[in-house]
């Protein structure tokens, strides 16, 4: 390209015969040799050579060196945490679900930049995530692991990180460290029992209903009996419509869930999750005077009210959240989550005898692998039972 530079003639004694840009710097012909200049801060610096190749190496060299310099010097406009986290997100977010980029913002924004938002990219430590991470419960630790792990390898990738490797490859959030633990030291991938008192007994739940019936709230107690019943997931609930119940063929059918993070409702991640649960004729008796009379309306709709606005046509976790809370309140019961009365029904199945494999169907497992380890205090298979019968003989 620019051998016909080199070798074009030139007028005897000319200043200046033939000049180009490369990356952004001009690299001009000065007698008989090729010149640049270019800034580095304070200071200009000017070389010259005898071909056009040599003036382009070592421009080369100067700009990459000069960028180098600038990324790894806070004060010269380097990335920040803060910065790489934002810069990761937007591009990350063109090609995750909108649900998932709002959580990733959530996490940035409530404890990634507040703590570690100041700290140069190329400079933080792994010691500095260590005790960031100290600073978190369990759960939130983790998530913000995941972000800060996402966007350094980006960073790295685009060469906006100048560093030997990943800082979070080498520091890891720990459950024991986390400000929530309880001080059972276990391996950080055991999934625990559930305990039971996360589990409401049948007494919590008929003291739930008689509060709901005595206030007139109907369309709360219809939420307590249809999700003590079929075992859904508060988003699965939610989202039920009056078509999904077919009382004729006595069928509940989950397919849709209400996510309040991306507004909308949603099929499930898993397949396993859309199902169809047969239940008793005595259950849709006693909900009949409580469901919706349009085929397409939901069973909990949104607040529509003027000056009341909700991204969802219908309830959500936070929803189910807020008003079991305020019961709980008015009748002196131990708090629980929404998801507790998803235990109820597990623990309940599991304690008349039914199979692992068939709770997980109706809980919207692929198996029963996770059933078994929430709930193993209350599965009694032929195996457990044999070995009581056997030890029962020895005395």
């Amino acid at each position: 390209m620019y051998g016909a530079l080199d070798g074009a003639p030139r007028a005897k004694g000319s200043a200046v015969s033939e000049s180009f840009d490369y990356r952004g710097i001009k690299i001009e012909l000065r007698g008989k040799r090729w010149r640049w200049r270019a800034r580095d801060g304070q200071r200009i610096v000017t070389q010259s050579f005898q071909s056009v190749d040599g003036a382009r190496a070592a421009l080369d060299i100067f700009l990459n060196e000069r960028l180098h310099s600038s990324l790894l010097d806070p004060g010269r406009g380097g990335p920040t945490v803060g910065a790489l986290c934002a810069d990761w997100l937007r591009h990350k977010s063109l090609s995750i679900a909108p649900g998932t980029a709002a959580q990733y913002e959530i996490h940035v924004r409530v404890h990634i930049t507040p703590t570690l938002g100041h700290y140069h990219a190329n400079l933080i430590r792994p010691n500095d995530l260590d005790d960031f991470y100290t600073t978190l419960r369990w759960k939130a630790a983790k998530e913000s692991h995941n972000v800060l792990r996402q966007a350094f390898e980006w960073g790295l990738q685009n060469r906006l990180v100048l560093r030997a490797a990943n800082p979070c490859v080498i520091a890891r959030p720990s459950r024991r460290s986390s400000v929530d633990h309880d001080g059972t030291f276990e391996s950080d991938e055991v999934v625990r029992c559930v305990r039971e008192k996360e589990i409401p007994t049948r007494t919590d739940l008929e003291k739930l209903l008689a509060d709901a019936d005595e206030r007139d709230l109907e369309t709360w107690w219809l939420y307590l009996k249809v999700a003590a019943t079929i075992g859904a997931r508060p988003g699965e609930v939610c989202a039920l419509r009056r078509e999904h119940l077919d009382v004729d063929r006595g069928t509940v059918r989950i397919e849709w869930s209400a996510d309040k993070v991306s507004g909308r409702v949603k099929r499930p991640k898993s397949p396993w999750s859309v199902r169809t649960l047969a239940l008793p004729d005595d259950f849709f008796r006693a909900i009949e005077c409580a469901l919706p009379t349009e085929p397409n309306a939901f069973l909990f709709p949104s607040n529509q009210r003027r000056g009341q606005t909700s991204p969802l046509p219908c309830w959500s976790a936070r929803s189910v959240t807020r008003r079991l809370d305020a019961a709980l309140l008015r009748t002196g019961l131990p708090r629980f989550t929404p998801h507790a009365l998803r235990h109820y029904v597990a623990t309940h199945l599991l304690d008349q005898r039914w199979p692992p494999l068939q709770v997980a169907r109706v809980l919207g497992h692929a198996d029963d692998t996770l059933v078994r380890k929430l709930y193993a205090n209350h599965i009694v298979d032929d195996t457990q039972r044999l070995i009581g019968e056997a030890a029962a003989r020895l005395v």
